[in-house]
């Protein structure tokens, strides 16, 4: 799962910058024993940014040595972890139940993802127009 971005044509530039340095954090970058960032969470993260539907806020190292793809948005929040091996996914709507992902990288799917965020990130409008259908 490994992809090379365009940086020019792609619309979450700033978020590729924000990856780049978290790649470059090395053992101790939080000064309280925070493991560097995985290569591999790092090659994650950067073939799934291109597949999301609704670009994260932030891009964010984690003390485990895996990246943080954090949204916030009026209709709740939601989180992305990806490690070498494992991500970890979940929602926390203002109203209604959770979503909560996790699971082996082979057995990724950024659809799943689009799919949970747009609950939480997406207007009540356009919401309410998509459970129309």
């Amino acid at each position: 799962m490994t992809s090379t971005i365009d940086a020019t044509a792609f619309p979450g530039s700033d978020l590729l910058e924000q990856l780049n340095e978290i790649a470059n954090l090395t053992d101790d970058w939080d000064g309280y024993g925070a493991a560097a960032i995985d290569e591999g969470a790092i090659s994650h993260a950067r073939a799934v940014l291109p597949g999301l539907t609704i670009l994260p806020d932030a891009v964010l190292p984690s003390v485990a040595g895996t990246v943080l793809m954090e949204w916030e948005a009026a209709l709740g929040v939601a989180s992305l972890e990806l490690g070498r091996e494992l991500f970890s996914f979940y929602t926390s709507p203002t109203t209604g139940t959770a979503i909560l992902l996790e699971g082996a990288m082979r057995e990724f799917n950024v659809e799943d993802i689009n799919f949970a965020v747009a609950t939480v990130a997406a207007s009540p409008a356009q919401n309410a127009m998509e459970n129309r259908n």
